[in-house]
Order: structure tokens, then sequence, then C-alpha cells
């Protein structure tokens, strides 16, 4: 495959409007259920934002330093270990409690500071969102209203914040007044398709993936993450990519086809 390289603005601008398109595209489609675990009832519940939108959040919370299947596992577990999946349940057990069963079940690689984070979460919950964490998002608030307030739950950062404002906006098609603040997630696809297109360097990472998106679509950055990551999970592989099955093919400097339609136009 030939090596990528850096477009100019106007095909920067070309590239950036297909995958706009595309990702708008799969917007307009129903949600689908999600699939986060290895665990069709943790599934189950991640997915009832309803009855059971602590699940969520908590896996959110989870995610830092830990494969997010195993993160997202981490409520349903909780749950099985205290006899309840719902908010009363989680409501009832004690910061050391909570301690002690991400240390009995191994629950995450930082059992303290988790088990505190999980109890500080579900009292914030209560307190302020009236035992419902779906309060949060259920005002049809702005996307910066949402990142903002998880920002307050005790160990979430930027990262974790943004990231569960796109889940809600991007899988669960949450209502928002705005979609400005919810940005592309630098996931290990959308890096290698932001590389291969020429929209960033071979060498930049997520903080210039997140700020290129911001600059291509500053409405909504995180449009990318919707065809970005379809595209390099199906065809734009780390490793023998099906450049001729991709939509991309006849636009993206990586592409053979690409190079072989330029060369035959005298470029």
């Amino acid at each position: 495959m030939p090596s990528p390289t850096l477009q100019n603005r106007s095909q920067q601008a070309a590239i950036a409007e297909l995958l706009i398109s595309e990702g708008e595209k799969q917007l307009q489609n129903p949600p689908q259920y999600l699939t986060l675990t290895e665990s069709e009832p943790a599934d189950r519940y991640l997915n009832d934002l309803k009855n059971y939108s602590h699940h969520l959040l908590l896996g959110c919370l989870m995610t830092p330093q830990i494969n997010s299947t195993r993160a997202y596992g981490i409520p349903w577990k909780i749950g099985m270990a205290i006899r309840g999946q719902d908010f009363t349940s989680f409501l009832n057990v004690s910061e050391d409690e909570y301690i002690r069963i991400f240390q009995d079940l191994s629950l995450h690689r930082f059992s303290k500071s988790m088990g505190q984070r999980t109890s500080k979460a579900i009292w914030q919950i209560a307190e302020q969102y009236e035992g419902d964490a779906s309060n949060i998002w259920s005002d049809t608030p702005s996307s910066c209203a949402v990142v903002r307030r998880m920002l307050e739950f005790h160990g979430a950062g930027i990262k974790v914040a943004t990231m569960t404002a796109n889940i809600l906006a991007r899988e669960f098609r949450v209502p928002m007044s705005d979609l400005i603040c919810i940005d592309v997630s630098p996931d290990v696809h959308v890096l290698r398709v932001f590389r291969r297109l020429g929209l960033i360097r071979e060498d930049q990472g997520g903080d210039i993936l997140i700020y290129k998106a911001r600059e291509l679509h500053p409405v909504y950055p995180g449009v990318f993450d919707l065809s970005c990551w379809d595209i390099g999970r199906n065809w734009c592989r780390p490793n023998n990519p099906k450049c001729e099955s991709c939509l991309m093919k006849d636009i993206c400097p990586s592409s053979v086809n690409a190079h072989k339609q330029a060369s035959a136009q005298g470029f």
C-alpha cells in the first residue's frame, strides 16, 4: 500500500465532506443494540437507559486504564455481588463494601480508587439527579452541559466526560440542543483512517486528531467517529487493507486505486 501523503486544504475538504456525509447517513438509522461487554445480561442493563442508566454511567467511569469490554461489565458484576441491579441496591452499599467487592472480584487494576469512585458516583446521582442518572441528559441539554455534568463526577477527566457524551449522542441518539462539544474519539481505527487519508501526519496522535476534526466540522466534530470507525474496522485494516472495497478508494492518497488514477492523469 502506498505511504500516506498529507493532503492540501481543498483535498482535505473533499475527503471531510465524504466522511461527514457518511456519518450523517448513519445517524439517520435507528439506534442499534450495543454490545459493549462479553456478557449478554450486562449488555442488556447497559442498553436500558430508562431503568438502569447508572450502569452506563458507572461503566464509562470505569474505563481508564483497562479494556473497555471489561470496564462496561463491572456494574453488572457489582449488581450480582450485591444481589440487585437497580439503583436502590447500589445506593445501599457502603464505600468500604464497594472497595471490598472490587478487591475480591479483581474488577479493576485500581480496586480502592474505583470502589471509592463508584460509591461517590452513586451518592452524587442520588443527591443531584434524584436517583436517576438519565436526569443528567433528560432535559435536552447542550453538549457542553453534558460534558460539564460528567466532569463533576469524582475521577471523571475530560476524556471520560466527552466519551460519555459521545456515546449518548452517537449510539443512543439522546437529544441535545447542539453537538459542538462532542469530540471525535482518538480510537485506533479513527487515527489510522485520518492518517491514511492524509488529514493528519503519520506521527501525529490523539490531540491533533481532535483539533483537526473540530477544524473540519466544528458543529459536530464527533461525526467522524461514525464513518472512520466503520472504515477502519471493515476495510482500512492495519495489515492487508481492502482498498478496492472501501468507499474512500477513489480519494484516499494511500489507496492503490487512487494512485493508479493519478498516474493515468499524469500527476
